[in-house]
């Protein structure tokens, strides 16, 4: 279920923010470790620039990933799109 609304408020963000014209989603599972990344080609931003205390569903999507025991990256540059990964070891 973490992977599921993880999944879903990225989308949700891709929806509100990226203006994005493609997405792709992938799901691997590697020697033992399960790979959830969601990538897009929109907007993009700065991750230094962002506070996750003032954006919720980032907050959100860190607090599921530690409930999980898996870890999250965010990788985005202005004007080269985003990518969520939700990475665990099985």
């Amino acid at each position: 279920q973490g992977f599921y609304r993880t999944a879903q408020e990225a989308f949700q963000n891709i929806t509100r923010h990226a203006a994005a014209h493609q997405v792709r989603v992938d799901w691997s599972q590697q020697n033992g470790t399960v790979t959830l990344a969601i990538s897009d080609d929109g907007r993009g931003f700065s991750v230094d620039g962002v506070n996750s205390d003032e954006h919720f569903g980032l907050r959100g999507m860190q607090e599921r990933a530690s409930m999980l025991g898996a870890n999250l990256e965010l990788i985005s540059h202005p004007g080269q799109g985003t990518t969520v990964k939700l990475i665990m070891k099985v």
